[in-house]
Order: structure tokens, then sequence, then C-alpha cells
């Protein structure tokens, strides 16, 4: 049994021999007083960065879905039209596009940038007309969309039929299974509970845009264990929603800019199968790649950061290898690094500076992994948009066509502001953390 299993629950260099000491012995609070204010992790602020508004990003997304659109377009309808005996002069035909999915597709995919738009002037305008303006230009713009869906769904269904209606609702499903779970334990919370079901904030949800420029979470470092769970509980639920954002969006794009045309192609037309299907991945991942580069920002990574450092994490230890008196762990005691304790007949050792986890709880050991380290998330997103790069560069010397090499420039094009804002994020956090790394370990040292 080494001196690492021994247990302690004042810092690791303290002395350990109870007869050598001659102050009484602490009391609780005084143990998390001096756990506290001797290993609470030191934070570097970040530098401030530009950050783009919820109008730009959707501008840009709508960008993508446009030219995601028009180049699979270009890949079913082109035309031979220098031919001599080619009986247009045009590059598409244009004749053969459905203008009713077209419209239903823009309309589905750009209300976000239209409502952004609109409330543009919000700030300008008087403090009692902005509720008014907001809510009211957010329904009649919803009205809008919704009756030109149906308009479009009623000319679909007497042209594709039953079909058509299908291929045009199906992201539909995915949102009903993405976020009905979350409606049902909603439902469910306000029947235990006894409180009535928050109508006004559903129907905010429905007809005003998502900010999450405006529900930026924040940090708070404490000395409380149980103020720094509910903390990783509240970010970590904000991850979760954002990521379930970025899955359900992209998969939007994508599908209504680059699938819905597959699905209502000609029987008689002819085109390339793999390069329409390349083209439908390869949308996917360039939306998917830049919604996560807005929405994980580096300050958002910076508070997940923070919080994992204030969280910790504890490593089971073998009970062969552990000194058997040990203490039970408690939820309201910050812990050093090395103390071990018992926890549900298993024995735990901390590892952080500072460990205030639940011993044994997997989300929380997730998420420090994931979090105590941000430079590895951005380089793991930084590493798909290089294969995705090199995969689109491979595919376009490969071309011959003059369609295939539109197509796959411009889409490599929509990639660059991708490729600088992970590039930017990956070089300022690594630098950041290297330093804040070295400031750790002093402090560990010095303590």
């Amino acid at each position: 049994m080494g001196k690492n299993n021994k247990l302690f629950l004042l810092m690791p260099n303290h002395r350990r021999n109870a007869s050598k000491l001659s102050a009484p012995k602490p009391t609780i609070d005084d143990r998390v007083e001096t756990i506290a204010s001797s290993i609470s992790p030191k934070h570097i602020n970040l530098p401030k960065l530009w950050s783009e508004n919820e109008l730009l990003f959707e501008l840009q997304s709508m960008v993508v879905f446009i030219i995601s659109m028009s180049t699979q377009y270009l890949n079913l309808y082109r035309t031979v039209w220098w031919l001599p005996q080619s009986h247009t002069n045009i590059a598409m035909n244009f004749h053969l596009i459905d203008v009713n999915v077209v419209q239903f597709c823009v309309l589905f995919i750009g209300r976000p940038f239209v409502l952004h738009l609109a409330h543009v002037i919000t700030p300008a305008l008087p403090l009692f007309l902005r509720s008014f303006y907001l809510y009211s230009s957010s329904l009649v713009i919803l009205l809008v969309c919704i009756c030109g869906h149906i308009r479009c769904s009623v000319n679909i269904y007497s042209s594709a039929g039953i079909t058509g209606i299908l291929c045009i609702s199906y992201p539909i499903v995915i949102y009903v299974l993405m976020y009905c779970p979350n409606l049902i334990r909603a439902y469910e919370s306000s029947k235990t509970n006894g409180t009535p079901i928050n109508w006004l904030a559903g129907l905010q949800s429905l007809i005003l845009p998502t900010k999450f420029s405006s529900q930026q979470p924040s940090h708070n470092c404490t000395t409380s264990a149980e103020m720094v769970r509910q903390e990783v509980d509240r970010l970590k639920t904000s991850f979760n929603e954002r990521l379930k954002f970025i899955l359900f969006r992209s998969l939007l794009i994508a599908y209504y800019s680059s699938f819905v045309n597959l699905c209502f192609a000609h029987n008689h037309l002819y085109y390339d199968m793999s390069w329409t299907a390349q083209h439908v991945v390869i949308s996917w991942m360039t939306s998917f790649l830049m919604l996560t580069s807005h929405l994980y920002s580096p300050q958002f990574y910076d508070i997940l950061h923070k919080s994992s450092l204030h969280l910790g994490k504890w490593a089971k230890l073998e009970t062969r290898n552990t000194l058997v008196p040990c203490n039970q762990w408690s939820d309201n005691l910050l812990y050093g690094q090395g103390v071990v304790v018992k926890y549900s007949k298993e024995y735990f050792k901390s590892e952080g500076s500072t460990n205030c986890a639940e011993p044994g709880n997997q989300s929380h050991l997730r998420y420090y992994i994931v979090f105590s380290n941000p430079i590895g998330g951005f380089g793991t997103l930084l590493g798909l948009l290089v294969v995705l790069i090199f995969v689109q560069m491979v595919l376009l010397i490969r071309a011959l066509e003059w369609y295939k090499l539109i197509s796959m420039s411009l889409m490599i094009l929509i990639n660059s502001l991708t490729v600088f804002r992970l590039v930017r994020s990956f070089v300022i956090l690594r630098e950041v953390y290297r330093v804040e790394s070295r400031l750790q370990e002093t402090n560990h040292n010095l303590n």
C-alpha cells in the first residue's frame, strides 16, 4: 500500500501523522475554507474576439443553402448549350425545376433570416412599441410563411401526390423525435408539481427566432460544491440544446437544399447518381461545421472549461491497492488532489486540483474529460474540416465536366469563413490554455 493511496482531507502535502499535530483538528467548515482558498483554480480571461450577431449568421446560412441548392439543380438540369445541334442557349433547363418545391424550401429555411432582418430596427423604436412590434412582426411573418406553405403543398399534391407531401414534410418527423421528449417531460412535470403549463413561453418559442447570442451562460467561481454541480448541469443542458439545434438545422439545410431536388427529379432524367449523393453529404458537413463554429464559440467553450476545473474528476481504485480505513464521500466538501474517499462500496481518488464531482458519475467524468482541455474539441472540428476540404479538392481535381467544376468550387469557397473561425479559435485557445496550465502547476506547487 503506497503513499498515494493514503487518505487526507486537507492538502496532499499536509502532514498526515496525527500524533505530530499540535493544532486542534479543524472542523468541516474550516477544511472547506482551507481547501477552497488554497487550490481554487486560476482562470485567464480570453482576449476580446469579434463575434457575429444572429443576422450575419442567418445570412451565412442562407448563402450556404442557396449555393447548395443551385449547384444541385445544376448537377441535375445542366445542358450542352455549346453543341451545334443543341436546342437551347442557356446552361440549365429551368423549365424542369418545380417552382413550388423551391418556394416551399426557401420559405422553410429563410424564415429565421427574415425574422432577424425585421427585428433589426427594434432597438430604434420607442420603448413602449418594442414588444408590440417584436411580436406582431413575428406573427405576421409566421402567418405569411404558413400561407405560402399551404399554397405550395396544394400545388405539390396536385402534381406529385401524397408522395411529394411526405418528401417535403419529412423533417417535421425529425423535429418531433428530437424535441417531443422535452415537451412530454415539461407536461409531466407540470402535472406532478401542480403548476400550469406556460403556454406563453411555448408561443414565444414558436413565433420568435432562436437567439443563442442572448442566451450566453455565465460562470461563477464559488466554493460551494452544490453550486458547482448545479452550474455544470446547467451548462451541460445548454451544450446539449445547442448540439440538437446544430444537428437538426444542418440536416434541414442539407435536406431541403440537396436531397429534395432528387426526390422531385423526373423519371426520364439522367444524372450522375454518385456525384449528387456526394453533394448531399458535403452540404450536410458544410452546414454542420458552419453551425458548430458559430454556436460553440471560444467564449462558450471557455465558460465550460472554467466550470470543469472546479468540478474535477475521480479515478476508481482497485480495492486491493486501497487503504481500507477511508472516509465516506460528502457532497458538501471540496476535495484536493490525491484525496481518497469511499462511495457506494467503491474507492475513488481525486485527480483534479479541486474536486466536487460525484464519484462514479459518468456524466461528470465525460464533462471533465471533454471540457478540461477544449483544444481537443476545436482540434477535432478543425480536423474534420481539413478532411472535408481535402476530399473536395480531390473531387475537384478528378472532375472533368464543367458543372462539377463549378459546383465543387463554390462548395469549397463557402467553407472559407468556417476555416477562419476554427483556425482563429484553435490558435487563441491553445496559447491561452498553455499559459493557464503553467499557472495551475505553479499554484499547485506553491500549495
